[in-house]
């Protein structure tokens, strides 16, 4: 954002009165208020500003910058100008020494200071960041999102940016939008409601603040003053959840929730009997629903908000049922008579199935099922057929035999995790004759290195990530974290079968993060190399331009949807000043 126009950063790098270090935000005037003699100016009344406004580096390139004082009499400056920790040599223009000038030999962040001394000004220093670029940087649209410890009553946000590569940048002040502190009231039919709000501001979905009212309906929260969706949960009975669109905050709008439309329904299993003790929910264009409890016949009564858009029906049957969690969505569904939910999957026992690891019994191992199968039915003015989701698991004994462990007549997928936590990934073949053998193969062992953005040498503080995804993040595996070794492998011990999201990240100014995509232990690479970093420095601010210190700053994908749109791709925290250093993948130069 500063390589557009002339750069102005006022910042306090010290003044008489005791102020605080550089990029500190905010000024001191170094004097009572309450004295008689007015307060002395501040770092507000020294300003730095540099020219030309989107410089490039060169051999014949240089840098003015100018400092603009309204103090009488004027202060002596003295000057420095530092680049990766180096002086510069700079020259003064003109006679009065309120201008220097300095060459732009690389590209990067050059530092401006300017002493003050023998003034009334109470700002004793002023520093200014000039970006210098590299000929034909790439640039490149990048979103970061800053989320305020909770004691600064600040809400989270969003700015979007463009930086250039093939050099550092300092990208300035992230500020905050405005926000305020407010009190507010949630109202149900009978008074004040206790609940569950989510507050997410139309210009960035992503910045959602979470509240929770008490039960007199009263809560206390820091939101952007912008519009909001407001999604309502009421924590209390006979209530429905709602979403209020286009909620303003201090504009008077009321928070209110009502008892929506009532929906009933019966559920039946495949034996066509009603299935009691299984829970149903639907989800209205992604508002949800209260969640019903079936009775002795079947039958439901929920309540849910009214309104178009998709309906989404679920339902969780009994564990003792071992069916599969049931789920259909149509556009078409009429909730206005009883929904009919039908299971009509097939079950079949894999009792008396053994689990072997290398033609042996595998003693006490845990066997999770997981896949997906048509399973049945709902009926609501049309009829769709519902998927479901399975994921049952059971226990071997010593023999490795599995107990009773009903799964739908369908391919499926088991996890087999051993007595020590190793895990393995297995086909299951529920449509032949049972009971089967389910062969769990050994860990298989990997070994990669990470080389930086430069180097042939293996990083030794790279750290990779492997998160698993398919049927072992169905099965809820855990994910593993592990660190080089002193000579810079990286093993670890992977189940066959089984699929990761690899993430490798190293110290700062190493390599920007790699994110490699579904792999399994055998298409794994011996070595990876990072993505050229690019060092971005910016400082956390309020609208106010207070700092917000120990803020997590997130960089994010802007093209991205779904999960990856929240998983960051770099991350760190603001420092005491609001100051953060984040490495990002470079865009390079043309």
């Amino acid at each position: 954002m500063r390589l557009a126009m002339p750069v102005l950063l006022i910042a306090l790098a010290g003044c008489s009165a005791g102020g605080g270090a550089g990029l500190s935000g905010g000024d001191n005037n170094g004097s009572d208020a309450g004295g008689a003699n007015p307060p002395a100016p501040g770092c507000d009344s020294v300003g730095l500003t540099s020219s030309p406004s989107a410089p490039v580096a060169g051999p014949t390139a240089k840098v003015r910058v100018l400092v603009a004082l309204t103090v009488t009499p004027p202060p002596t400056l003295s000057w420095r100008v530092r680049f990766g920790g180096v002086d510069v040599d700079a020259t003064s223009v003109g006679s009065d020494g309120t201008e220097i000038e300095f060459p732009a030999l690389a590209a990067g962040i050059y530092t401006v200071s300017v002493a003050l001394a023998g003034s009334q000004v109470s700002c004793s220093s002023v520093d200014l960041s000039v970006n210098v670029a590299i000929a034909g940087a790439k640039p490149s649209a990048i979103r970061l999102r800053v989320v305020p410890r909770q004691s600064s009553l600040a809400p989270p946000f969003e700015k979007t940016t463009v930086i250039l590569g093939g050099a550092a940048m300092d990208i300035g002040s992230l500020r905050a939008d405005s926000s305020s502190l407010e009190r507010l009231h949630l109202d149900g039919p009978d008074g004040g409601v206790a609940a569950y709000l989510r507050f997410v501001p139309n210009a960035a979905p992503g910045a959602v603040v979470e509240a929770f009212s008490d039960s007199t309906g009263n809560f206390v929260t820091p939101l952007a003053v912008q519009l909001h969706s407001v999604l309502v949960i009421p924590s209390v009975a006979g209530l429905a959840p709602r979403r209020i669109t286009d909620w303003m905050p201090a504009s008077g709008l009321p928070l209110m929730v009502n008892a929506g439309s009532p929906i009933t329904g019966t559920v039946r299993d495949p034996a066509d009997a009603p299935l009691a003790g299984a829970t149903v929910r639907l989800s209205i264009d992604g508002v949800p629903s209260t969640v019903a409890t079936t009775d002795g016949a079947g039958g439901f009564t929920l309540r849910a908000p009214t309104g178009g858009g998709a309906v989404t029906v679920e339902v969780t049957p009994p564990i003792a049922s071992s069916l599969p969690r049931l789920s259909a969505t149509s556009q078409a569904f009429d909730l206005g008579g009883p929904l009919q939910i039908r299971y009509t999957v097939i079950l079949k026992d894999l009792a008396g199935s053994q689990v072997q690891q290398r033609g042996a019994p595998l003693a006490n191992a845990t066997v999770t099922v997981v896949g997906s199968a048509p399973v049945g039915t709902v009926t609501a003015g049309t009829v769709v057929a519902a998927t479901g989701d399975v994921r049952i698991a059971a226990t071997a004994n010593s023999e490795g035999m599995l107990p009773s462990l009903r799964v739908p007549l369908a391919m499926l997928s088991a996890v087999v995790s051993s007595g020590t936590g190793a895990l393995a990934v297995a086909a299951l073949d529920a449509t032949g004759a049972l009971p089967i053998t389910l062969d769990a193969p050994p860990l298989q062992p990997i070994a990669t290195a990470v080389l930086g953005a430069t180097g042939i040498a293996a990083l030794t503080d790279a750290v990779i990530d492997l998160v698993p995804v398919g049927v072992l993040a169905s099965a809820g595996a855990p994910e593993l974290h592990v660190t080089a070794s002193a000579s810079g492998l990286i093993s670890a011990a992977l189940a066959p079968g089984g699929h990761y999201d690899l993430r490798f990240h190293a110290a700062v100014g190493r390599g920007a993060q790699l994110v490699i995509a579904d792999r399994d232990a055998s298409s794994i690479a011996p070595t990876y190399r990072l993505p050229a970093p690019l060092e971005l420095r910016g400082t956390a601010k309020t609208a106010s331009g207070q700092a917000l210190p120990n803020a997590s700053v997130q960089l994010l994908c802007i093209a991205c949807s779904g999960i990856d749109r929240e998983r960051p791709i770099a991350e760190t925290a603001t420092d005491s000043a609001g100051g953060f250093v984040l490495s990002v993948p470079d865009p390079g130069t043309m």
